[in-house]
């Protein structure tokens, strides 16, 4: 039964459990504010063996540089790892307020 639940939670995409979510924003919100990045949403499904983690963010600058972005999205993805070896992770821009 329990096999036949989790499997009904991936196929809806439903998020995973609630320990695996706090760890996620717990790893994240670390490598996140060393670049001013805020995230607002977590979007997180997991697929079989593959998780997909997608953070949408706002900024408090004017301007966003493509290569902190670039190293935020390779550290999250390192540091992700080393807990969930099947994370892809991707950062979004959250345009809400522009």
């Amino acid at each position: 039964i329990k096999m036949l639940l989790e499997t009904f939670r991936e196929l809806l995409l439903f998020s995973p459990d609630q320990k695996t979510v706090d760890q996620i924003k717990q790893i994240s919100e670390g490598i996140l504010k060393d670049y001013a990045f805020t995230p607002v949403f977590y979007d997180i499904a997991r697929t079989g063996r593959k998780m997909w983690v997608s953070i949408y963010f706002q900024i408090s600058a004017e301007l966003l540089s493509v290569q902190d972005v670039h190293a935020v999205n390779h550290k999250l993805n390192a540091a992700l790892m080393q807990d969930f070896p099947d994370v892809c992770c991707e950062l979004v821009l959250d345009t809400e307020d522009f």
